[in-house]
């Protein structure tokens, strides 16, 4: 099971109480509560463009590097689960620079994965649908919030690359050769493709192990996780 934690930020109060996928405000002074606050003070004013981190921002973003032989990541969450934060109430947006008020509450949503992996409502870490080529680069594109898929589609189709597999299949030498694709946009592309195939790895051995224990890890998460909360 992996939880997917939203935090809504307004000035209002709200309820206390925690259920799963319904919002409550973070006790005042709570660890969760505290350390938001000390990420977004470290941060001091925020820049929020049209196209990114204007609608969800996360608090910490995984470390991506790309070399020679291939992309490595590394997610201080270690995959348990995902946080954002998002406008509450009426705001559809953050401002184009802001910070977080001393006063401020912080409202909270989980969400969870069942069994299955499928998820109860959207992420803005939703892993990208692989199902054909134009559903992965705007899958790939909302992640970024970015508008460019268009424009990454046609590129790819100049060269012959119209299916997921024609992606997945391209030697280092082929992406150099794909001129139409900036620099940033093959990074970012070679970056998701990289994430998804350790995503399969991590799916293939988990099922693997579901076969081995019937009754599975989820339940026993599950359990941990709601004797805190409750």
């Amino acid at each position: 099971m992996k939880s997917i934690i939203a935090f809504l930020i307004s000035s209002e109060l709200t309820s206390t109480s925690v259920r799963y996928n319904e919002q409550f405000c973070l006790v005042n002074g709570c660890l969760l509560d505290l350390f938001i606050r000390k990420q977004l003070r470290d941060r001091g004013i925020i820049t929020s463009s049209t196209n990114r981190n204007s609608a969800h921002f996360r608090l910490i973003e995984p470390v991506s590097l790309t070399d020679d032989f291939s992309t490595w990541t590394y997610d201080q969450w270690r995959g348990i689960f995902d946080l954002e934060l998002a406008p509450h109430g009426t705001n559809a947006r953050f401002p184009t620079r802001w910070s977080l008020a001393d006063n401020a509450r912080i409202h909270c949503l989980i969400n969870n994965y069942d069994s299955m992996g499928t998820k109860s409502s959207s992420s803005f870490n939703d892993r990208p649908r692989t199902g054909s080529l134009d559903v992965f680069v705007g899958d790939v594109c909302a992640h970024e919030n970015n508008g460019p898929a268009n424009a990454w589609l046609d590129a790819l189709h100049q060269e012959d690359i119209r299916t997921y597999q024609d992606l997945t299949n391209l030697r280092p030498t082929e992406w150099d050769n794909i001129r139409k694709l900036t620099v940033n946009a093959k990074k970012i592309l070679k970056a998701a493709l990289d994430r998804e195939r350790e995503n399969v790895d991590g799916d293939r051995r988990r099922s693997t192990a579901c076969d081995l224990n019937p009754e599975g890890d989820d339940q026993i998460i599950h359990n941990n996780i709601s004797k805190y909360i409750e």
